[in-house]
């Protein structure tokens, strides 16, 4: 599916917490989004702005929508407008002049109303009331353009639209035809963000025949790929090419031009299915991300060796991974005192470098080390209820505050 519409929203609890999504997409789309901005998919958002989506998408900012639309209607509505690259002038300005005729505020059902009858509205190519006008009285009276004054033409001009109910436009003048709308939205009470047909959806043909193509969702069974080759007139996997690749559940394979072979993006589509089946979906895509190189035999390699990495979806910055360190590790619970005047930032980068985290979109990942670097290890010892470290300690044998001098580096170690 194309974008027509780009998206912004944000935790209606944590508006800090904001993403991004291009519509229309799938319900696994919205969850990745959601990911990556550290949301829970079973929080409430808030849509903040919508725009077109394209190279133009910013001249075309949308201003007619109420606030806070529901995310399932925009999805709706960008199935039925056409995406900016792809989009036919008369058909945006049609669907422009039916939100102008309106003359009122529109909740998304009226807006839904009329993106599903833009084809109802005849544009008459007048630019002026005056035009508009002239055009008018010669179809009424027979009168020329120029037997007629200005003052009349305008005149008849905004009788016309007065009457008709039109709206003047840099296109032309758009109406209503005969019948006005014929087909209405019907909030049956299901979601337009559905789950994909397929984990992979890919375009196959056969390069060395001037033939159809065919569309395959995978994963799919030795008969339907057999079935898929009879249709291309193609013997096997090596005179097929894959193009048009979308995989709505990894943002890193969707749209990639790489041509595996219809076995090859099964093999992948079926590890993908284990991977949901297991729950480890944002791990894997962090993966990706982290661990990346292009082929399918890797990227099926990554989805089987999960349990080789450690990934924490909710540390999102170096700092983040410093206060959670210290937290696991010596018992310091965001300790004001403690933390004020300490570059957790400086910190959390040596941290990352030393232990071997990456960042990503998604959270922190690494191989796992001989042993966890957040997690609980047993304390040299104590002071009061903290667990101490050995400078502490020897801080604390030589009569000094630990906690006024402690020296922060050595918490590394």
């Amino acid at each position: 599916m194309k974008p027509s519409l780009i998206i912004c929203f944000e935790a209606v609890d944590n508006p800090v917490r904001s993403a991004t999504l291009p519509l229309p997409a799938y319900l696994p789309q919205l969850h990745d989004a959601m990911d990556r901005a550290r949301i829970p998919h079973d929080a409430a958002i808030r849509i903040t702005n919508v725009a077109y989506f394209g190279d133009l998408w910013d001249i075309y900012t949308i201003d007619w929508l109420p606030d806070n639309p529901p995310i399932d209607k925009l999805n709706y509505l960008a199935q039925q407008l056409p995406p900016v690259r792809d989009m036919i002038f008369k058909d945006y300005y049609s669907f422009l002049g039916l939100l102008r005729m309106a003359q009122k505020p529109l909740e998304m059902d009226d807006i839904l109303n009329l993106a599903l009858n833009t084809r109802q509205v005849e544009c008459i190519e007048c630019r002026s009331a005056i035009q508009l006008g002239r055009m008018t009285l010669y179809q009424e009276k027979g009168i020329c353009s120029k037997d007629s004054t200005t003052e009349q033409a305008l005149e008849a001009g905004n009788r016309r639209i007065s009457e008709e109910g039109g709206v003047l436009l840099p296109e032309g003048y758009y109406v209503w035809k005969t019948g006005g709308i014929r087909q209405e939205y019907q909030d049956a009470g299901v979601s337009s963000l559905t789950s994909c047909p397929g984990i992979i959806q890919t375009y196959v043909t056969s390069p060395a025949i001037d033939g159809p193509g065919k569309w395959m969702f995978l994963p799919a069974s030795d008969e339907e790929i057999e079935e898929c080759y009879e249709v291309i007139r193609a013997k096997n996997d090596s005179e097929c090419m894959t193009s048009e690749i979308h995989c709505p559940y990894i943002l890193a394979l969707d749209g990639i031009h790489a041509d595996f072979g219809v076995r090859g993006l099964n093999r992948l589509a079926i590890a993908i299915q284990n991977v949901i089946g297991q729950n480890q979906l944002p791990k894997y895509r962090a993966l990706l991300e982290y661990a990346c190189e292009g082929s399918e035999e890797h990227y099926c390699s990554l989805a089987e060796s999960l349990d080789l990495y450690e990934f924490h979806p909710d540390i999102a910055t170096p700092e983040g991974l410093a206060r959670k360190y210290l937290t696991y590790r010596y018992a310091i619970y965001n300790n004001p005192a403690f933390f004020e005047n300490t570059d957790l930032t400086r910190y959390g980068e040596t941290l990352m470098e030393k232990f071997g985290y990456a960042s990503t979109d998604y959270g922190l990942i690494r191989l796992h080390g001989e042993e966890p670097v957040i997690g609980y290890v047993e304390p040299l010892g104590y002071i009061g209820e903290r667990a101490a470290t050995p400078d502490m300690l020897r801080m604390k044998a030589q009569g000094e505050d630990p906690e006024s001098n402690m020296d922060f580096d050595s918490l590394l170690y």
